[in-house]
């Protein structure tokens, strides 16, 4: 019981000492700062900047993703839901996060009815009388 109350009583002498240390003059409150200066090297002859660009449309987005942790696969599972994109790349430092993310690409995301099973579950709803087409 002494021994910890002794132990307690030098930290917090401890602690007042370091408390009582007198501020530098020179804080960053004081220190003026200027602005980097990076070096632009000259743009060769003929080549322009791309501000402004105007593609023509592409027909198939290719995407690939690196990095298949945490978000990874729900991200994976997110593009294969948009129109318009392939995805052609899965990488990871670990293989099974890449297979994970693998069986989600080739897995359909769903399957149509059969027409004859649609109508026997939903039944002629279009001719209904409530609903207006």
């Amino acid at each position: 019981m002494i021994k910890n109350l002794s132990t307690f009583f030098v930290g917090i002498a401890l602690l007042c000492l370091a408390g009582c240390t007198p501020i530098p003059k020179e804080t960053t409150a004081t220190k003026e700062y200027a602005p980097l200066e990076v070096p632009v090297p000259e743009r060769p002859a003929g080549q322009q900047d791309v501000i402004e660009l105007i593609t023509p449309k592409l027909d198939t987005v290719r995407v690939g993703f690196i990095g298949l942790g945490m978000r990874g696969p729900s991200a994976v599972e997110r593009w294969t839901h948009i129109p318009g994109t392939k995805i052609v790349a899965l990488c990871d430092l670990l293989p099974e996060n890449a297979e994970k993310a693998q069986k989600i690409v080739t897995t359909p995301v769903w399957k149509p009815l059969p027409s004859t099973l649609a109508a026997k579950m939903h039944g002629n709803n279009c001719a209904s009388e409530t609903i207006s087409t």
